[in-house]
């Protein structure tokens, strides 16, 4: 038995929702388990949700998050997964371990010339490329003028 498959029931938010599956090791709400058949064995993925960091500040402070997978049967896709920052003047940035910066993304509350309908950069901004994640990585949010969050 490897505990790190475990999943547990959150009844907590009962009786006005359903209850969520959680990847217990994690603390993580389990959205979805794929599983393929290789021909040799079996491969599969699953999706999570990870917890947001809000920041309410307008003084730059830093909010962090980590995730380590190091031990873990787990990695993280290099194309399923987003950074995004909501809010003025936010900025959410992802790193590595030993602190070298992997990219992120700031957004603004000055509208540009023409606005674009989604996550460009006025009020929100998104990072996609996690091709230098793979185990493990520190999430740092910062507001330097009004409200933001990230997440992923």
């Amino acid at each position: 038995d490897n505990d790190y498959y475990a999943v547990s029931c959150d009844n907590s938010s009962l009786p006005h929702r359903n209850p969520k599956p959680i990847l217990t090791k994690f603390n993580l709400e389990l959205i979805e388990v794929q599983s393929l058949s290789l021909g040799y064995g079996y491969e599969g993925q699953i999706t999570v949700k990870m917890p947001g960091i809000k920041v309410c500040s307008a003084n730059d402070e830093i909010q962090w998050n980590s995730l380590n997978l190091s031990r873990s049967p787990f990695w993280f896709g290099e194309s399923q997964n987003a950074l995004v920052s909501v809010g003025c003047h936010g900025s959410a940035s992802l790193y590595e371990r030993q602190g070298h910066r992997i990219g992120g993304c700031s957004s603004t509350c000055n509208p540009p010339g023409q606005v674009i309908d989604g996550c460009n950069g006025y009020y929100c901004c998104q990072f996609q490329d996690m091709s230098g994640v793979t185990k493990e990585y520190i999430m740092g949010v910062t507001s330097g003028a009004s409200n933001g969050s990230a997440g992923n």
